[in-house]
């Protein structure tokens, strides 16, 4: 199991009600919204809540009048709320649900600001289309995980699905819970182990890192939480158990581990549905789970993570005690393996492991104002995952902070092409204050939404 946990490292501290205000433009059948005129269907649009909050709204071009509509709200660390929506709204379209995505819930924001944020947009919602309180569910990645399990019962959510992170304790028993994780997320033994312990609560993985997941295993989880929920009938369990066998026939033998994980859990997602069960359940499907390919990987697997508890040890004390240089010549070795070996994901949680670990040293020893120390965390970040933009947009916040405005937009510029997109995050940060009179900042703005 994870032993540093992510909550510590992402301290996500959670924030009435007047008209929902524009600001701009940016289940069975497919459900039904009856849209006000000033709401545009098909285009993702910003709105402030009644406490002057701001959300991003989603209504799919699909949607008729005819009845009230589901809702799955998105929780970014980042509070980007356009993100998941841009990502997923093929999915809203798909569904028939109204996508919403927070532009306040983030990592670092209090508390009461966060709860207070959320129950505002939730009474701002019914005067933008009318919307189904029964088909109220919230899904988060990474920090906004966490945030909606916690959130889950005071905002009266049906149910969570959570992507990369595991909840600190146990939901309550009436809220469904799906979860979703890559076999590279340094949250992944947490996760899988959180949810071997909640039974009825289903894990959907895919074969990647820590990030918002593919738009088909998400699609996986929406269904299952849909059906735990018993807000969705036969439709929804016949399109969940069509999906299941379609992706773990196209995961065949090679990957057998992915392919018998969602066999078992698309099972017991449709115990009440014994026609789609029996459809799921073939002979060759059902024999994946004691094949000879499962076997094999089951043993590489397990000798691969107790390798990786060591290697977390490790690299938890080196953080701080080790510099640059050190970690300049030993990357290779803490973080690299043979593509398609059994140890190429869990190197890439280690390597996600210790890139979380960085980013929440470097953070704290910014709001500490430790230029010193920071400088030396950034480095190293930028050393262990160099393809990340967070180290980058962090040395631009630091050289902004000592007064070098040319290295500054020399690290943003890094930043913007290593993917750095949250414009919202960058007009905002205080310590890029400095530079928004710069002709250059435009130029930066504009590189982050091409």
């Amino acid at each position: 199991m994870i032993r540093f946990s992510v909550a510590v490292l992402l301290l996500w501290v959670f924030s009435g009600c007047r008209e929902a205000a524009q600001v701009s433009d940016v289940s069975d059948s497919v459900a039904a919204v009856a849209v006000k005129p000033a709401v545009n269907r098909g285009t993702i649009q910003a709105w402030n809540a009644g406490d002057g909050s701001r959300f991003q709204l989603y209504i799919p071009p699909t949607a008729d009048s005819a009845k009230p509509a589901g809702v799955i709200l998105f929780l970014d660390p980042h509070a980007s709320g356009s993100l998941p929506l841009q990502l997923y709204k093929s999915l809203a379209d798909s569904l028939g649900f109204v996508f919403v995505g927070s532009d306040v819930a983030g990592n670092g924001v209090g508390v009461s600001v966060m709860e207070s944020h959320l129950q505002a947009v939730k009474q701002s919602l019914p005067q933008l289309f009318r919307m189904d309180t029964a088909k109220y569910f919230i899904c988060g990645f990474s920090g906004g995980a966490r945030a909606a399990a916690s959130l889950a019962e005071v905002q009266q959510a049906a149910g969570v699905v959570l992507c990369s992170a595991a909840p600190q304790e146990a939901l309550p028993a009436h809220i469904a819970v799906c979860g979703v994780a890559g076999l590279g997320d340094m949250n992944y033994l947490e996760m899988r182990n959180w949810f071997a312990s909640s039974p009825g609560a289903g894990l959907y993985l895919f074969a990647g890192e820590h990030a918002w997941p593919p738009a088909h295993t998400l699609a996986l989880a929406f269904d299952a939480v849909l059906l735990q929920s018993k807000q969705a009938g036969e439709n929804t369990a016949t399109h969940f158990a069509n999906a299941a066998a379609a992706r773990i026939d196209s995961l065949g033998q090679s990957d057998c581990d992915l392919a018998a994980a969602l066999f078992i859990d698309a099972k017991n997602c449709l115990q009440n549905h014994p026609a789609q069960l029996q459809q799921l359940s073939t002979p060759k499907r059902s024999s994946i789970a004691t094949s000879a390919c499962m076997k094999q990987h089951s043993a590489a697997r397990k000798a691969a993570e107790e390798k990786e508890k060591q290697l977390q040890t490790e690299i938890q004390e080196s953080v701080f005690a080790k510099d640059p240089a050190w970690w300049q010549a030993n990357t290779a070795r803490l973080f690299e393996a043979p593509k398609g070996s059994p140890e190429e994901m869990m190197r890439k949680r280690v390597r996600g492991y210790a890139s979380l670990l960085c980013y929440s040293y470097s953070n704290r020893a910014l709001k500490s104002n430790n230029p010193n120390g920071a400088d030396k965390l950034i480095t190293t970040y930028s050393l262990i995952d160099p393809t990340n933009s967070e180290w980058a947009y962090m040395r631009a916040c630091l050289d902004s902070r000592l007064g070098m405005p040319d290295l500054a937009f020399q690290a943003l510029t890094q930043a913007a092409g290593l993917g750095f997109k949250d414009q919202n995050r960058a007009t905002t940060e205080a310590d890029l204050a400095p530079l928004r009179n710069d002709p250059r900042w435009q130029l930066f703005i504009a590189s982050i939404n091409k």
